[in-house]
């Protein structure tokens, strides 16, 4: 049976399903990561938006299938895991969906470099809905295609506004990606879009507004779109960041956080990743020219759209820290290396050479299974809960800023008192009279306190760039 016919096959897929969800309950992880995911695990067992479970807009669809999955299997853990093998299993279709329908053929090659990313498995693991957002953003850009190609066939546009509806209860900072679509589509197409896009928002929105204050939401949603934009939101507003850092952190995130390739510090293999990977990626290019790709309309929709996701995420988004905001490009950089890839699979007549080229796999690969084998140890920031949770201290003071506290609150099992690091002297040694340890996540006073203890605990910062590297420091004060 021919490459083709075996994808097209529902048994295939069913098969590809199950392996994407089993793949991913063998790499569930036990810990919350980081401070994002803490929100995210909170609102499965306590859905309060108000109190930041998750942070606004609530991502509702994410957070209630979460919940379901979780009174099911009664593990987070599990039930994350689910949704992103579900999550990684939209993507493998419809991408090979859109390879269909613009070189009707589908790519073995296109399925294992997806299936095997680094990026998607680490995400298909975190308490988070980023991941599914993209299934449903790949699916949505399926739908556009099709609209495009015919724009008679009006369930492609009332599919394609479903998407579009369900994104913006899953992961709404995507939504810049279809901004494109009123200038793409037919004026009967978008009101499709449109009128379908309302009924599937209004499907999560009636239900959040009907258990939360409307008022109390309202000040919430203004309160977090300042945030966003002016104070802690890692935007061009918000944040120090140069222009060219932010641009080079795209670099590292399109490169070497999605597709494994090199990049300073990190280890050898990853270099040849890139020998292997980039050269298809850079033949891609020239084939668009070559081949004149550029003169078909889907090579518009695809420019418009990439480039309006990259300019929002660019200006708006914190790329700095969050690689994860420029997901979106890593089906686009698949996409084009498996082009390439059956492209030159085409031009070479001998079988045995053919399979040859799919050892340009195996260092990405490797590097996919290093960095989730990594992911299942806890993060730096989990360490020093563990830490701090197993020490013989049966009071203990925290000494940190506004986040790490929050975090440290819900993951620390014994009576602690959580301190501001800018305003914690007076507090700090009234209760270290009454037998509290005194724990710092940064360097305090040392005419104040002494230092006891000294503790230093890291992650790769390519399995989660927030806070890889911590330290804790214990303290007594100085009589």
């Amino acid at each position: 049976m021919s490459q083709v016919k075996i994808m097209m096959n529902s048994k295939f897929w069913l098969f590809v399903l199950f392996l994407a969800i089993v793949s991913r309950l063998s790499t569930s992880i036990n810990y919350y990561e980081d401070i994002d995911s803490l929100r995210f695990a909170l609102s499965a067992y306590d859905y309060d938006v108000l109190n930041n479970q998750p942070h606004f807009p609530g991502y509702p669809i994410y957070c209630f299938f979460l919940s379901v999955l979780l009174f099911i299997t009664n593990s987070l853990a599990l039930s994350s895991s689910i949704i992103g093998g579900f999550a990684v299993f939209l993507i493998i279709y419809f991408s090979q969906k859109i390879n269909y329908e613009i070189f009707r053929n589908n790519s073995i090659f296109l399925f294992l470099i997806i299936f095997f990313n680094p990026f998607i498995w680490l995400m298909s693991n975190r308490y988070m809905p980023d991941l599914l957002g993209l299934s449903l953003l790949v699916s949505g850009f399926y739908y556009l295609i099709k609209t495009q190609k015919d724009s008679t066939d009006i369930k492609n546009s009332y599919m394609l506004g479903i998407m579009i509806g369900l994104l913006s209860g899953v992961r709404i900072s995507f939504m810049p990606f279809f901004i494109p679509i009123f200038f793409l589509l037919k004026f009967r197409n978008i009101k499709s879009v449109i009128s379908t896009s309302i009924l599937s928002f209004l499907i999560w929105f009636i239900p959040l507004i009907y258990i939360t204050d409307v008022s109390e939401l309202l000040n919430t949603s203004i309160n977090d779109f300042q945030g966003h934009f002016y104070r802690w939101g890692g935007t061009v507003i918000s944040d120090n960041s140069s222009f060219e850092t932010r641009f080079i952190k795209v670099i590292e995130s399109v490169f070497a956080d999605s597709l494994g390739m090199w990049w300073r510090d990190r280890h050898w293999i990853t270099f040849i990743n890139t020998i292997f990977l980039l050269p298809f990626l850079i033949f891609s290019i020239v084939l668009f020219f070559k081949k004149k790709i550029y003169k078909h309309k889907l090579s518009l929709t695809v420019l418009v759209c990439f480039t309006a996701y990259f300019l929002w995420a660019f200006l708006f988004q914190n790329i700095v820290y969050k690689p994860r905001h420029l997901m979106p490009f890593i089906p686009l950089s698949c996409f084009l290396i498996s082009f390439s890839f059956e492209y030159l699979k085409q031009l070479i007549k001998r079988f045995s050479i053919k399979n040859i080229l799919f050892l340009i796999l195996v260092p990405y690969g490797l590097i996919t299974l290093k960095l989730i084998s990594q992911h299942k140890t806890p993060s730096a920031i989990s360490q020093i809960s563990t830490h701090i949770t197993d020490s013989k201290a049966e009071n203990v003071i925290i000494i940190s800023h506004h986040l790490m506290n929050y975090y440290f609150s819900k993951s620390i099992t014994k009576p602690t008192i959580y301190l501001n690091k800018k305003s914690h002297q007076n507090k700090s040694k009234h209760y270290y009279k009454n037998g509290y340890r005194i724990f710092s996540t940064s360097k305090l006073n040392e005419d104040e306190y002494n230092l006891v203890n000294f503790n230093s605990f890291y992650h790769n910062p390519y399995v989660n760039k927030l806070w890889s590297n911590l330290s804790v420091y214990e303290y007594e004060v100085i009589k």
